[in-house]
């Protein structure tokens, strides 16, 4: 059968293992890529949308003719993926699946929409390869496992199928599907395996690791070897200079990071960006990731206050511990990213401060903030439904996707502008000395400076997250070049 993927913004790792997975039984794939030029997550520009050509995608869709059109979304570009899926059936009819995070989360609301025939939960390379068997026989597909359906009025919300034990057994992800696209040139992302053994309350895989109590162990790895023969594969086909590990934490393992870290060093010889956590931290694991070819690394801190950290967000390290992770890294020379979380419920300004004071003291290479999305599935969302911090309204906003976690806040909190001005100046002003950067953020936070710190986000984004910054504007001529 003809599948067509369809996702925005960005390289979808999940989409590439997917259609790997389906040629290797005979389908065949090809995606549409919505670049997002009007949405980048860190500001509209509604003025950009004639960039995204939607018309020439949908052209596209109806010269492949799939049998199925497979989409990919996170919450916050399901708006996006709704409308363009919406014009996509005005002019083409086929079976069309919803799968992803946002799906995963809230399957039997999304199916409610009408829009989408199926809607894929948790890991869908043994469920979609089942669910095209049965489409392509004629067969009824609403007794597959892993997948939510509309029928007759009733939803019907089928069992999940195990995890996938020995992700060696996995295909290489399909990285041309994306590379033909644009969405990267020079840096890919990757992934040396699967879940997380923490449970931070606004994490999705806290929800996953709901889901799939029972099913199999939750945190996996492939092998060194495996990762290793994945990533030269990938560096011999496409012209790659970096790699970006998305896993929550690569280094989780001690053992696996030393034999990937030799393997890595002799055979891949590339830079590449990963992901800590201050509790999978050490001399010997710093000394690993330096001697491999590690670049930069970003730990997420999220508050500074240990009480709101460990009670609101259920995560155990001490400032102490994170202080002695950020001391490693300098003593190896290894840039520090550290990512921050404001508009936290009940959030005051001592709390804000507190923020403001311990980064200053960890002093890291770059600082990125979010404001908190309460993200459909998360342990979070699930306690502010009967909380005062949030009402109906803003409920369904966020099952509906709008909004980000850059935009500002759906919660009610004791002061909006100030939580939302802090998310936006903390990595503006973090190399400022501490005085005048309270100053300053006191100054600017201000009812009728709203406009100010619009333009000072802006102008200043490649201090949120340079690396992500950097890469993102090095696709985007490619992007629309792609389109053409």
């Amino acid at each position: 059968m003809k599948v067509m993927f369809l996702c925005r913004g960005a390289e979808y790792i999940g989409i590439e293992y997917l259609s790997a997975c389906l040629k290797a039984k005979g389908h065949s794939t090809d995606l549409i890529f919505d670049p997002g030029f009007d949405d980048t997550f860190f500001f509209k520009a509604p003025f950009l949308k004639g960039l995204n050509r939607w018309p020439r995608l949908i052209d596209r869709v109806k010269a492949f003719a799939p049998d199925v059109l497979a989409v990919s979304s996170l919450t916050n570009t399901y708006p996006y993926i709704r409308n363009l899926v919406g014009q996509i059936k005005q002019a083409y009819h086929c079976y069309t699946v919803l799968g992803g995070i946002h799906a995963t989360a809230i399957p039997e609301f999304l199916i409610q929409d009408g829009l989408f025939d199926a809607v894929c939960i948790g890991e869908g390379e043994t469920a979609m390869v089942e669910l095209l068997d049965h489409l392509d026989a004629g067969e009824s597909p609403h007794r597959v496992n892993n997948f939510c359906f509309l029928r007759d009025g009733e939803i019907i919300r089928n069992p999940l199928n195990p995890l996938i034990s020995d992700l060696d057994t996995l295909p290489f992800p399909d990285k041309e599907l994306f590379y033909r696209a644009g969405a990267f040139s020079s840096t890919v992302v990757v992934l040396s395996g699967r879940g997380c053994p923490f449970a931070c309350t606004f994490c999705v895989n806290d929800n996953n690791r709901r889901l799939y109590k029972g099913l199999g162990r939750y945190v996996r790895q492939y092998s060194p070897e495996r990762m290793i023969a994945e990533l030269a594969a990938t560096v011999k086909t496409l012209p790659i200079k970096s790699f970006n590990f998305q896993d929550d934490i690569l280094t989780m393992n001690q053992n696996w990071l030393e034999q990937f870290s030799e393997l890595y060093r002799t055979t891949i010889r590339r830079p590449f960006q990963c992901n800590v956590h201050p509790k999978f931290v050490s001399d010997d694991i710093v000394r690993l990731l330096k001697a491999a070819g590690c670049d930069s690394v970003c730990m997420g801190v999220q508050s500074a206050v240990p009480h709101i950290r460990k009670h609101l967000m259920c995560r155990q390290e001490s400032n102490q511990d994170i202080e002695q992770a950020v001391g490693l890294f300098k003593k190896y020379k290894l840039p520090i990213y550290l990512e921050y979380i404001f508009g936290l419920p009940e959030e005051r300004y001592a709390d804000i401060e507190e923020n403001f004071v311990f980064n200053r003291q960890l002093h890291p290479t770059n600082t990125s903030t979010f404001t908190l999305y309460p993200f459909p599935g998360t342990t979070i969302l699930e306690e502010l439904k009967n909380s005062a911090s949030l009402d109906a309204e803003n409920l369904e906003r966020i099952y509906q996707g709008e909004g980000s976690y850059h935009y500002g806040s759906f919660l009610n909190l004791p002061d909006k502008r100030l939580s939302e001005s802090a998310a936006a100046l903390l990595p503006v002003l973090t190399k400022l000395p501490l005085p005048v950067e309270l100053m300053l953020f006191r100054l600017l936070t201000g009812k009728h400076l709203g406009w100010l710190r619009a333009i000072m986000k802006v102008c200043c984004l490649p201090l949120n997250n340079f690396f992500q910054f950097k890469e993102r504007m090095g696709n985007y001529y490619r992007m629309y070049r792609s389109q053409r």
